[in-house]
């Protein structure tokens, strides 16, 4: 799960409302399923290098996306004024998920997602470059803000008290259907429950009750 290093309070917006903090860095598991799923990706389409030349073999063309990375990564590959090569195609990779380059390790959760869509994210989504015709990978890159609202949806029924969680909401929004709050929304309240210890499950376990243990790769605290 992500640290809490960096986390503020949720601050004021323009218009009145809450808005949540900065969204924290790559934990070491999502650093380690980033390359995982590269290496898939690179494997089931032949991106690998064989005596420094790009496999002869490399499925560049086999759908839009393919022919997108492969694009991205040809331009990649002529500002280095280098030959095209499987680091330019997982770069490339980056530009189509997020719309620009930038290193795995400064991903936010977001753009995290995005790139899984392309490579499959070891539970529904098989990826669009493994299998562009993933239908589930298709559904989260046309609304992006569905996996993480999932996300922020199991986090709170898992951490957090059903009564504090309603309260809040209603103080907040004037309602109490919290769970039928659009993800910007949960998010807010995520950010607050997470600096009040007492709104917590954990607050109110026995010593002997036994606490679900998180998926490593979840993205959110």
């Amino acid at each position: 799960m992500l640290g809490r290093a960096g986390l503020g309070n949720p601050k004021q917006g323009a218009g009145g409302g809450l808005t949540p903090p900065a969204i924290l860095k790559m934990t070491d598991s999502q650093k380690a399923k980033y390359w995982r799923r590269w290496a898939a990706c690179a494997r089931a389409n032949r991106w690998t290098m064989i005596s420094s030349r790009l496999n002869a073999l490399a499925i560049l063309d086999a759908s839009e996306h393919h022919c997108a990375v492969h694009a991205a990564a040809l331009q990649l590959a002529a500002a280095e004024a280098k030959g095209l090569n499987a680091g330019h195609l997982r770069h490339g990779c980056h530009v189509v998920a997020i719309g620009r380059d930038k290193s795995h390790t400064k991903f936010s959760n977001k753009e995290f997602d995005a790139l899984l869509n392309y490579w499959g994210d070891e539970r529904a989504i098989t990826g669009l470059l493994i299998l562009p015709e993933d239908l589930a990978a298709a559904v989260h890159e046309a609304a992006p803000e569905l996996k993480q609202r999932e996300r922020l949806l199991i986090v709170l029924r898992r951490d957090f008290l059903e009564g504090y969680i309603v309260a809040l909401c209603e103080r907040i929004h004037g309602r109490k259907d919290w769970e039928q709050l659009p993800g910007a929304d949960l998010e807010v309240l995520h950010h607050i429950l997470l600096d009040r210890p007492n709104a917590r499950k954990s607050s109110v376990q026995s010593p002997t009750s036994k606490v679900e243990e998180p998926d490593p790769d979840w993205t959110i605290a």
